[in-house]
């Protein structure tokens, strides 16, 4: 490439999913009842840079001329000769374009640039317009098969391949650690690093001689990434509830101080703090234990019921001996790499698979999931309490969450309450109140559609996406807070059931103020890092797919619910998030060249956070402040040639 004498090079770029629009929104169009052309938004942005880049060669010419004219009579004095002035105009390029065509070729649209790419460089509209092309501009192709191209489109570019294997994982790891919170302790950067140094190759192999078990080809950075994502929601946490440790090496001992205020003012007991309130220097062994839990979702999570299995005599009856042999090398795999040196983490003991715990952040301990699924006899005792109409229940005020909920609406109000629901529920929505995206894809039948619409209700109340006593998120990292509750309850319930009028207003009484007085009144204290004192909360929109779902109707569904923060800015009410549920993304029929431009559309916009109006040529930035669209996608157990592009995010 010609670049200036200097290091100092200014580049402007611009890029586009030609997927995503149709040809004559790409290139330009008539139309057909004005006869009107209306230009594209490719053919726009050539032309604009084009100009641009024109109008400053003429500038610089101008001054150069003006310059020989000041010193001719130095010139004619030399006596070696100058190189031509067409050799200086090439070498002196300091100001390019770069024109980025990021999504899958098909013969339609990238034929139209034969003359663009070769000697000619000219883009030729269908309205008869050619564009000359300066020296400035350069189109750069991101595909991920060139299947469908054409000799004569290949034999106009250079080929740069980037093979996963060469730059792998280390570069992306390295890159996210050092933007974890500045909280973190180089111990404990330290100390992930080591662990994913430890672990992820063997996982990745794990999954890669397993990979029948897969639904769809899963590229390997996608494994790592959600690792990070995971991983990184729970640090963002712990970051807003309790802290990371003391970090002496960014800390002041001002800071220190103040910490150290806060956390006695929290409560007087030591129960009500956070784990690492409580012991700062066992930073490296929470750490350790949230990588495992992470580790274990994004490896072994995306195999076919691995986390469905159980190491006990009834479980193995119905699993097929293949699963069996691979639910018991997983296992092994994770004790290998984690316990003793120099990872150091302490599993649960006994028979079952990883999946069935959880870390709890108050004690630092692997907790099963079971604890956090009411037995059939509380709900029982609940549902007698409240057809009587007992008052001694009536804890809403302090826990956050009314007990006087009819039964049968409570068994209308979404999926039977088991831990793969509480589980499930948990990852989302820890993923979505992060900004991340969430893909679930599962066999027809199993229930992903319920559960995603049990999510969204309950996002969507008041304080949902709160850390309280009743939401999604509560239910696990309080966990330990009810559960002591829990037992003032029963203990409560047998005051009411035993004890006369008397006795029930007192033990009624003396209950809320025990809970009013305990460290457990910290519970409406608790909120999530993003917590305002405004109104907030969470919009949701669903998009149903259909085999005749276009990139049109899914982009107007997108831009429905967002308002307009300046001229080309749009994003979520003040206050707000703005949640999407797109179903059945892979209903849509792929065109004649094996794409699925629904599925470009929903690549572009996770990455580019944004999409172009073809009508005014200008790109809607859609991550303004706060308000972010968080897409929940689900997919067709069978996924028709996934596009790894896609899927990464």
């Amino acid at each position: 490439m010609q670049l200036a004498p200097s290091s100092e090079v200014h580049v402007e770029s611009f890029t586009i999913n030609p997927k995503c629009v149709s040809f004559g929104e790409l290139y330009g169009q008539v139309d057909p009842n004005t006869l009107e052309w209306s230009d594209g938004l490719f053919a726009s942005a050539v032309r604009t840079y084009a100009k641009e880049l024109f109008e400053q060669d003429n500038k610089t010419s101008k001054d150069r001329k003006s310059r020989n004219t000041s010193s001719s009579d130095v010139l004619s004095d030399s006596t070696t000769p100058s190189p031509p002035s067409s050799y200086q105009h090439n070498f002196m390029v300091d100001n390019w374009r770069w024109i980025i065509m990021d999504g899958p070729v098909d013969i339609l649209w990238v034929e139209n640039l034969n003359t663009v790419l070769d000697d000619n460089k000219t883009l030729c509209l269908v309205n008869g317009e050619r564009i000359s092309l300066p020296d400035g501009i350069r189109f750069l192709f991101e595909v991920d098969t060139l299947s469908q191209a054409t000799p004569a489109t290949i034999s106009r570019c250079a080929m740069v391949y980037m093979d996963p294997v060469d730059l792998g994982w280390k570069p992306y790891v390295r890159r996210w650690l050092s933007q974890l919170p500045r909280q973190l302790s180089r111990e404990g950067r330290n100390h992930i690093q080591q662990l994913f140094d430890n672990s992820i190759t063997q996982g990745l192999n794990f999954v890669k001689k397993h990979q029948k078990l897969l639904n769809f080809q899963i590229p390997e950075m996608s494994t790592v990434m959600t690792v990070c994502s995971i991983l990184g929601a729970l640090i963002n946490f712990m970051q807003g509830n309790g802290g990371l440790g003391l970090n002496l090496e960014t800390l002041s001992e001002e800071d220190i101080g103040k910490t150290s205020a806060d956390n006695e003012s929290t409560g007087k007991g030591e129960d009500n703090k956070w784990f690492l309130q409580k012991n700062p220097e066992k930073l490296t062994i929470l750490l350790g234990k949230l990588f495992v839990f992470s580790y274990a979702w994004a490896v072994g999570g995306v195999l076919n019921h691995l986390d469905d299995y159980d190491d006990s005599p009834s479980a193995t009856k119905d699993k097929s001996c293949h699963l069996v042999n691979v639910a018991h090398a997983f296992k092994n795999l994770i004790h290998e790499l984690f316990e003793g040196a120099p990872c150091g983490v302490s599993l649960p003991a006994g028979n079952r698979m990883i999946f069935n715990y959880f870390v709890d952040l108050q004690t630092g301990a692997f907790v099963p999931w079971d604890e956090l699924v009411p037995s059939t006899e509380s709900l029982i005792h609940k549902g007698l309490n409240t057809s009587s109409g007992s008052e001694s229940l009536q804890l809403g005020g302090v826990l956050g969450e009314s007990n006087t909920t009819d039964t049968t609406s409570f068994l209308r109000s979404g999926p039977i309450c088991s831990n793969d629901t509480v589980c499930y529920s948990f990852l989302i929505s820890l993923l979505l109140l992060n900004k991340q995206p969430v893909l679930l894809t599962g066999d027809s039948g199993v229930g992903k559609t319920i559960l995603i619409q049990s999510i969204l209700k309950k996002l969507q109340k008041d304080g949902g996406e709160m850390v309280n006593q009743g939401t999604i998120l509560g239910q696990v990292f309080l966990h330990n807070q009810a559960k002591t509750a829990s037992l003032l309850e029963d203990v409560n319930l047998l005051t009411a059931v035993f004890g006369g009028d008397a006795d029930k207003s007192t033990g009624g009484d003396s209950l809320s103020g025990l809970l009013s007085s305990m460290p457990f009144g910290v519970l409406r204290r608790m909120r999530s890092p993003s917590h305002t004192s405004e109104s907030s909360g969470i919009l949701t929109c669903t998009l149903q797919c259909t085999a005749c779902t276009t990139t049109a109707y899914i982009q107007a569904h997108m831009l429905q619910n967002l308002v307009k923060k300046g001229k080309n800015n749009l994003g979520a009410p003040k206050n707000k998030s703005v949640l999407m549920f797109v179903d059945d993304l892979n209903m849509p029929t792929l065109d004649s060249y094996g794409a699925q431009p629904s599925m470009e559309l929903i690549r572009q916009f996770i990455e580019l956070q944004g999409v172009f109006d073809a009508k005014t040529l200008t790109w809607k930035v859609q991550y303004i402040n706060h308000g972010v669209i968080r897409l929940c996608v689900y997919h067709f157990p069978v996924m028709r040639d996934a596009n790894h592009s896609y899927v990464k995010q």
